[in-house]
């Protein structure tokens, strides 16, 4: 990449952000949140709601948050060491920033030596919000990360592996599978210091050795790991009916600031996108370890092109419902006014069922039913009303923003 000139207070910014995190990295072991950020999806349990219904112990899950050759033969297996020169060009850390003078906890707010803390709002300059990884997708400078690496941050500052510095944009992002692009602010003949290889991950067996690159804690940028994968096809639940499907599950080791990081095959190509890390499981909290996941990379090349065909704007269908967890189900607490589900005949009491010819329950819950629905798509819910089953047809309307 040609040496843009980041703004010095900017600048300045990133320096102080990277450089207050280092005498914090005992703490930082305790930390549940893998990008350093606090999106409503960054600290997760499997058991989120208090009237959860699922009967599995609880288990605590953490969002985490190359120059273009030759491709080797499909038969070439390169060293982690190969991998890791092969892809690095293209990893990048997204550092992130708000405007209001909010100061994020998970950052320290003294300086080492200093005497006293600054004040909130003191200064115009942004502050910093959290630091994440992510990937260079396109020649033209559009980034890969996770959504909730980005989420409630104002402005974006991508370093690139050999420390060069560029201001970003946000494109767009699609919270419910956490998958978001940026877009590099580059100056007039700037180009990207590489492009990351795509493979395809429906090619990934359980066993596969694959490597991960990411910046663990937004100080230690490009770090490189390696492991194998234990599973594939994977779910797990963040809550509200919503759960991260299509995951690839690994061992190579990720901690806080990998989110948004690509996963690699042998070959140096993307096949997926670290999100997420179990690390405490049952009543008593024991501590798991190597049981991390990744987007699959299929998903996330599909939504992040979605994303960026349609500048940004992605449509999610719309059912106009409230809903709470109780021991009895997904139960409807209120209805929209004229919505999809009010004009279908849902009512308020009503105990979701089925979406279709899926059963509502811990492995698929409501909301990532319709997900897989598009606006405009009729489908048959079934709800309990009383003793009575009833089946409903329901046109699904467009999500509103902001919701």
């Amino acid at each position: 990449m040609s040496e843009p000139t980041l703004p010095p207070a900017r600048a300045g910014i990133v320096s102080t952000l990277k450089r207050r995190s280092a005498p914090y990295l005992a703490a930082a072991m305790l930390l549940l949140i893998v990008a350093f950020s606090v999106s409503s999806i960054a600290n997760v349990k499997a058991d989120l709601s208090s009237a959860t219904t699922s009967t599995h112990e609880p288990y605590t899950v953490s969002l985490v948050s190359q120059v273009e050759t030759a491709e080797p033969a499909a038969d070439v297996v390169l060293s982690v060491a190969d991998v890791a020169e092969t892809a690095n060009a293209a990893v990048v850390t997204v550092y992130t920033f708000v405007d209001d003078g909010a100061f994020d906890s998970t950052f320290p707010r003294v300086e080492p030596g200093q005497g006293k803390n600054p004040e909130p709002g003191a200064s115009d300059e942004p502050t910093p919000f959290g630091a994440g990884s992510g990937w260079i997708f396109t020649e033209d400078g559009y980034v890969v990360t996770n959504a909730h690496v980005v989420q409630g941050a104002d402005s974006f500052v991508v370093q690139s592996s050999d420390g060069t510095q560029v201001e970003a944009e946000l494109v767009g992002t699609d919270v419910f599978q956490d998958v978001a692009v940026l877009k590099l602010i580059l100056e007039d003949g700037a180009t990207v210091p590489g492009v990351s290889t795509v493979g395809d991950s429906s090619a990934v067996r359980p066993g596969d050795e694959v490597v991960a690159i990411g910046s663990p804690l937004g100080e230690f940028t490009n770090s490189v790991s390696d492991g194998n994968v234990g599973g594939l096809d994977r779910s797990l639940e963040v809550g509200n009916g919503t759960s991260l499907d299509n995951l690839i599950q690994h061992d190579a080791e990720i901690s806080p600031g990998n989110s948004g990081g690509p996963l690699l095959n042998m070959r140096g190509e993307v096949i997926g996108m670290n999100v997420a890390k179990v690390e405490t499981a049952g009543a008593n909290g024991a501590t798991v370890t190597g049981l991390n996941f990744a987007i699959d990379g299929n998903t996330v090349t599909d939504i992040a092109e979605t994303i960026i065909a349609n500048n940004g704007s992605i449509a999610f269908p719309y059912l106009g419902v409230q809903t709470q967890l109780t021991i009895q189900g997904t139960v409807v607490a209120a209805v929209e006014p004229n919505g999809p589900a009010a004009e279908a005949g849902i009512e308020a009491g009503d105990v979701f069922l089925s979406v279709g010819d899926v059963t509502i329950d811990d492995e698929n819950g409501l909301m990532s039913l319709l997900l897989e629905h598009a606006p405009g798509d009729t489908v048959t819910i079934s709800v309990a009303r009383g003793d009575a089953e009833v089946a409903l047809e329901v046109t699904l309307g467009t999500r509103p923003d902001g919701i």
